[in-house]
């Protein structure tokens, strides 16, 4: 974590200098980086497989705004796991994270409607996966089945 005020201190007169609040946000490096994520959540997601367990668990804690995050960076996290899913990449990778994100912020989830629909939608696209998965389970299985019956 650093603390950098540069960007938050502007000139607005030669001899005055305000603080912008909104540039003073205490987020971490994967908090900033999802926080930039439009369409294209793979940065974030390529940044937090990087980090050890700890560093994980600390980032996705901090997600929350108690741990000075926000309800949008939550937001942003699920919709970043859901483009995971919907990529058919990293699977059991998404399924750890989105299982650690719900277990350490599941009273704050279960009480704001934004975050309920969002995992509505996930899990959605979570069942398409596990259907996409016991699919390719079958067909190995039954390649096997022919390949032992020769």
């Amino acid at each position: 974590m650093q603390f950098d005020l540069s960007e938050a201190l502007s000139k607005k007169d030669d001899d005055t200098r305000v603080l912008d609040l909104s540039a003073v946000q205490n987020l971490t490096v994967f908090g900033r980086t999802l926080e930039k994520c439009d369409e294209d959540y793979f940065p974030a997601f390529n940044k937090l497989k990087e980090m050890s367990a700890a560093a994980i668990d600390f980032e996705i804690t901090s997600l929350s705004p108690q741990g000075g995050g926000s309800l949008y960076l939550m937001l942003k996290f699920t919709e970043m796991i859901e483009a995971v899913l919907l990529s058919k990449r990293d699977f059991e990778l998404a399924q750890s994270y989105l299982g650690l994100f719900l277990k350490t912020h599941a009273d704050l989830i279960t009480t704001h409607p934004k975050l309920l629909a969002s995992l509505d939608a996930l899990q959605n696209c979570q069942n398409e996966g596990w259907e996409n998965l016991a699919e390719k389970f079958m067909y190995n299985l039954s390649v096997v089945n022919a390949v032992k019956a020769m």
